[in-house]
């Protein structure tokens, strides 16, 4: 089938040059939609390039994850700060510094979320008024809920 040059002269307008070259959506689900994906297929391709190489390198940039946060009003992103936080402890655990290839589904999503979290320019752009960590947020939050169970074990080691 041949592309509609109607859409595609849409698709481009739609673009500008401070999202890096990505639709600006106004709903992170709505973007997933339009590309024939979801947020949980975007992470299972996301955590799949991730090896223990990159989770060891983001289990040393722990500071950097709270200081982006400390610059986010918690009220834009509710839930956020406590799904940065949790990503952080996970970064710091036993279970990451012994972790190594192949790695376990639940330690290689949390750094791709944590990577994802520290790019500024992603599916939406950071500094992207009132939208720019919708993206982040949706990741962070969803990373969480598909592996509670094991990334509250990894917490509660990482306090005793």
């Amino acid at each position: 089938m041949l592309p509609n040059p109607e859409s595609e002269n849409i698709r481009k307008k739609r673009v500008v040059a401070r999202s890096c070259g990505t639709p600006e959506w106004q709903d992170i689900d709505h973007y997933f939609i339009q590309k024939g994906s979801t947020i949980d297929k975007f992470i299972d391709e996301g955590g799949r390039l991730v090896n223990s190489a990159n989770l060891h390198a983001l289990s040393l940039q722990t500071n950097e994850l709270l200081n982006k946060l400390k610059g986010i009003n918690p009220s834009h992103y509710p839930g956020l700060d406590q799904a940065v936080i949790t990503i952080v402890l996970v970064l710091k655990s036993a279970r990451t510094k012994a972790a190594v290839d192949p790695l376990p589904k639940h330690l290689a999503e949390v750094a791709f979320a944590a990577e994802y979290f520290l790019k500024v320019c992603d599916l939406i752009p950071d500094n992207t008024p009132k939208i720019g960590l919708a993206d982040d947020n949706a990741v962070l939050k969803r990373v969480l809920a598909r592996n509670q169970n094991e990334l509250a074990k990894a917490v509660i080691l990482y306090w005793f």
